[in-house]
């Protein structure tokens, strides 16, 4: 009898044991079936970067010049060589022209230039070669022709000037003046129709210094020197 009882008390302890393990792996199952944070995605955000940092593979925009010229009126055959090439081309209409930049108007032509409130324009035959063109200056090389510059508007600290083989001439004051270079007989004319402006005359000796006259309401010559 006690051996029949040994049995069952074993058999029954058996029974527990195999219950329990079934419900403990039904229970790792379902886990097993549920998400964990390894199986969600996570969407990466871009670093936004410093404030100000254009950041990598951003298109770095350049400024602009500030001030240009442009071409507002031509007649005839007129042609520009942009500055760094070595052909001519055809001018055209509204062109920004800038720092050296060259304008030639052939025979029986005229063109008329705009670069901030000056007016320059060009009669035939005439090579123009703009200088320095800035916010603040306007520096143009007249080396043949007939050039006029009409200026409406000066401000404090800004610069109009005309350079001939002879002599550079700076606008002090809004008005309209005429610039004749004639190459051949080395001479260099300025008419001075209204304003007023200084004349620095271009020695060509190194050794003899620069002489600088007022040019007001007349005509104001200047022939090279050759020594």
């Amino acid at each position: 009898m006690r051996s029949r009882r040994r049995l069952e008390c074993v058999f029954a302890a058996l029974l527990f044991v195999t219950l329990l393990a079934g419900s403990v792996l039904a229970q790792d199952q379902d886990t097993a079936q549920l998400p964990g944070p390894a199986n969600i995605p996570v969407q990466q955000q871009a670093d936004p970067g410093q404030p100000g940092d254009p950041g990598q593979g951003a298109p770095q925009q350049q400024d602009p010049p500030g001030r240009v010229a442009r071409v507002q009126y031509m007649s005839g055959q007129v042609s520009m060589q942009p500055g760094g090439v070595n052909d001519w081309i055809a001018a055209s209409m509204n062109r920004p022209l800038t720092t050296a930049d060259r304008v030639w108007t052939d025979k029986d032509s005229r063109a008329e230039l705009n670069v901030g409130d000056g007016f320059i324009r060009m009669n035939s035959e005439t090579s123009l070669t703009l200088t320095n063109v800035s916010d603040s200056t306007v520096q143009m090389e007249l080396d043949q022709g007939t050039l006029s510059l009409t200026v409406r508007h000066l401000e404090k600290g800004e610069i109009y000037e005309v350079d001939t083989p002879n002599f550079a001439f700076t606008v002090m004051k809004t008005g309209v003046y005429r610039f004749d270079v004639y190459p051949n007989q080395d001479e260099s004319w300025i008419t001075v129709r209204s304003g007023y402006g200084e004349a620095t005359e271009l020695r060509h000796a190194g050794a003899l210094p620069r002489r600088q006259f007022p040019a007001a309401h007349g005509l104001l010559r200047a022939r090279a020197r050759r020594l």
